[in-house]
């Protein structure tokens, strides 16, 4: 599901969540930071299920049958 999140941020947003010249340093922004979700225009329900994909830890990450019932994908 974090690669769902990566590809949807990166459709939604135009560029990766967590985007550096050195793979060093994209891992530690992996670790510390959160993505910008500052976007005009892009739905509030996206931003949702972007975080719920990109959430840093596993166990508490949208698992697969809960992204199918998620508002976003619901709202298509």
């Amino acid at each position: 599901m974090w690669a769902v999140g990566v590809i949807a941020y990166e459709l939604a947003f135009g560029k990766l969540p967590f985007d550096n010249e050195y793979v060093s340093e994209t891992i530690e922004c992996i670790c510390e930071k959160e993505p910008n979700y500052d976007k005009v225009g892009v739905s509030p329900f996206l931003i949702q299920f972007i975080k719920e994909c990109l959430n840093k830890d596993p166990c508490q990450r949208i698992k697969c049958y809960e992204a199918l019932k998620s508002p976003f994908l619901l709202s298509y």
